[in-house]
């Protein structure tokens, strides 16, 4: 019960980060990075690729 309450914790919260990306950089964007993601990249070079920064830059400017 408690690991089905983990899963629908990260679901919720990768569901949250997709929206933040969405409305940041735009839906042409998030499918770019789907089809880098789906090419091999592993998440932070998909990442780097598709919005021109790292995970930590982008990380930051929403902490900002």
């Amino acid at each position: 019960c408690q690991n089905d309450h983990s899963l629908q914790n990260q679901y919720r919260h990768a569901l949250d980060l997709f929206l933040i990306l969405e409305q940041s950089f735009g839906t042409d964007k998030i499918i770019r990075f789907m089809h880098f993601f789906s090419q091999g990249l592993d998440t932070s070079q998909a990442f780097k690729a598709s919005f021109g920064q790292s995970i930590a830059v982008f990380s930051k400017r929403l902490e900002d």
